[in-house]
């Protein structure tokens, strides 16, 4: 695992941190689970957001697509809805 973790940081500091350019944010979104499925997201706040985990933008974000259009999400309760 931390030879993985060393190869994928060295490839994202070789492109000066870019997760786009490296590969890295398109693998990671090869690998999770959470794409493509409908969850639901608590919010701080207390406010909720329901839709399809669609991608995992260039900052780092879950974008969850909603009835009212996509929702980037950075601090949440994410729960698989069934």
């Amino acid at each position: 695992m931390l030879r993985e973790l060393e190869r994928w940081y060295l490839a994202w500091a070789g492109q000066l941190g870019d997760a786009d350019r490296c590969g890295l944010r398109q693998e990671y979104q090869s690998l999770c689970g959470t794409l493509g499925r409908t969850v639901r997201v608590s919010l701080p706040g207390g406010s909720t957001v329901i839709g399809v985990a669609a991608e995992v933008d260039g900052m780092g974000r879950l974008v969850v697509r909603s009835a009212s259009g996509p929702v980037p999400v950075s601090a949440g309760d994410v729960v698989h809805v069934r």
